[in-house]
């Protein structure tokens, strides 16, 4: 995208982040979902700046996707507006929707799994938009490996995990050059297959017959998903933009 670094400018203050008023004159033919990942490429650098090394949490940086941080109890919400369009992308790790990542095995996490799919299928168990923005979406796009019959990925088979010697640690635990205890890795159970990690992706386009009154959204994730402890949402709508990391004592989002 060769004018993304004319027509987006990150500057990092604390906790937010903002964007060039240039973002908002983007032509017409840039598609939304675009927007949406120029959303999550702007958070995605003033949420590093929260996290210090050691953070105590299960979190891999997988490749170099924009911003992507694969972290169990943490999801994103990327959220942007091209006229009476919104597109809104919602990821986060299998492990914190259904508490694993594999392919299901048992007739309880294949259970889970079409749970899962199915709840997905109204934006509604992701977020809720302002009832007076009259919005409508469509179908969505759901990549789901695990459940869509493709294994998740390995640590050490590719690129896209670097879960190795570098001091990280699993909720409390170390994990050393040559190795840890198996005595002391547990995670949640027999279920939990260690270095192996996947992703659940749904973006939804919604139609809005009163755009204008896009001004406010309230993350609904935790109410179906209770492993998901919190949400970095991004915005970047036709009334303004906005950045913040949401929980279920604080899910909105107003700008």
């Amino acid at each position: 995208m060769p004018t993304k670094g004319k027509t987006m400018q990150n500057r990092h203050q604390n906790s937010g982040f903002s964007l060039s008023r240039q973002t908002r004159q983007t032509p017409k033919r840039l598609s939304a979902r675009l927007l949406a990942t120029c959303v999550a490429l702007a958070f995605s650098g003033a949420a590093a700046a929260h996290h210090a090394p050691g953070h105590g949490d299960h979190e891999h940086h997988h490749g170099q996707q924009a911003g992507h941080v694969h972290q169990h109890g943490l999801g994103s919400l990327s959220v942007a507006q091209q006229d009476n369009t919104l597109t809104v992308v919602f990821e986060s790790p299998l492990d914190s929707l259904i508490g694993f990542e594999t392919v299901p095995e048992t007739d309880a996490q294949k259970e889970l799994g079409n749970k899962l799919l199915a709840q997905l299928r109204d934006a509604a168990a992701v977020v809720t938009l302002p009832a007076e923005a009259k919005c409508t979406h469509t179908e969505p796009v759901i990549t789901a490996p695990p459940l869509q019959g493709a294994p998740a990925v390995a640590m050490g088979d590719s690129d896209d995990d670097d879960d190795d010697a570098d001091g990280h640690d699993h909720d409390g635990h170390d994990h050393d050059a040559d190795g840890h205890d198996a005595d002391d890795h547990d995670h949640d159970g027999a279920h939990h297959h260690h270095g192996v990690h996947a992703d659940l992706n749904a973006v939804y386009t919604f139609t809005c017959e009163n755009p204008a009154a896009f001004k406010s959204l309230t993350v609904t994730s935790f109410k179906n998903w209770p492993r998901l402890k919190n949400i970095d949402v991004a915005v970047l709508s036709n009334q303004g933009q906005a950045a913040a990391r949401v929980n279920a004592d604080k899910p909105e989002v107003r700008w």
